[in-house]
């Protein structure tokens, strides 16, 4: 794996921090967490692991994304009432932007849009937990793709 001499530090820092034990899956999914800088769901999380031949499970992979949702070094949040996804908490974007065509994902990272949210919940009286913004676009590529007619039927 890359960065894994900073991934230890940082992820040991981490869990020293939330009073959690140092295990090699802990340090191995924040490594894939940290290297991704987007929010994952476990199956990617996993098969990230397996790329980089790191002998996990994939519910040992379920229970450390648990622990460490828990202890609150991670983030977790439902996609679109579908997937939990993953993130590390100093690196939780804002939202994601996913094509309707193709289905590439990109993160959101423009705090504009949560400072907006967080203003809104002032104003409202009423404190921010979560917030996560889904947006479906067409990407540029799938925009410019020549539309197909069907003509006939």
């Amino acid at each position: 794996m890359t960065n894994v001499l900073m991934t230890h530090s940082v992820g040991a820092g981490l869990l020293r921090q939330a009073g959690i034990r140092m295990t090699l899956a802990r340090l191995a999914v924040l490594n894939v967490l940290h290297e991704q800088k987007e929010a994952m769901t476990v199956e990617e999380i996993f098969n990230q692991l397996q790329h980089h031949n790191t002998p996990l499970s994939l519910g040992t992979v379920y229970g450390t994304l648990k622990h460490l949702h828990d202890a609150g070094v991670i983030y977790a949040h439902m996609e679109q009432g579908r997937k939990l996804l993953y993130s590390m908490q100093d690196e939780q974007p804002v939202g994601s932007m996913g094509c309707v065509t193709c289905g590439k994902k990109q993160s959101m990272d423009d705090k504009r849009i949560l400072r907006a949210v967080e203003q809104a919940c002032a104003d409202q009286g009423v404190k921010l937990e979560m917030y996560r913004l889904n947006v479906s676009v067409v990407c540029e590529e799938c925009a410019e793709q020549p539309k197909v007619r069907v003509v006939g039927g």
